[in-house]
């Protein structure tokens, strides 16, 4: 005689996780604490609006500013893909990388373009 098969078990339902309270409506609590605002942060300006490739101090030229860095052999590189001076203080370790700079020179002129960017 045939033994009966087994019915299956149903599933159990599924778990959800569990869920935050829903906030309160309206207005919190006049006992309630609020940071106040942040204060926006001033605009930046562009580094040619405010003067960073044109004052007095600066090279004219990317060519003479890596001229003045001993660095004169990679700026036909700045040439090649059109770096004007305001460019410069934008640049990046990647965009200096991509421009064919070694680390060292790369180091170097990040500094700079950074002491220009501060000044």
């Amino acid at each position: 005689r045939p033994q009966p098969q087994p019915q299956p078990q149903p599933m159990p339902p599924p778990t959800r996780a569990p869920t935050n309270p829903p906030l309160p409506k309206g207005p919190p609590p006049p006992n309630a604490t609020r940071r106040p605002p942040n204060p926006p942060l001033p605009p930046t300006p562009h580094p040619s609006a405010r003067g960073g490739a044109a004052n007095a101090s600066s090279p004219a030229s990317p060519r003479a500013w890596l001229a003045s860095l001993g660095l004169d052999a990679y700026a036909s590189n700045f040439e090649r893909e059109r770096i004007s001076m305001s460019d410069v203080v934008l640049l990046t370790e990647t965009d200096l990388e991509r421009l064919g700079l070694p680390l060292g020179p790369r180091r170097r002129v990040a500094a700079a373009a950074a002491a220009m960017r501060a000044a």
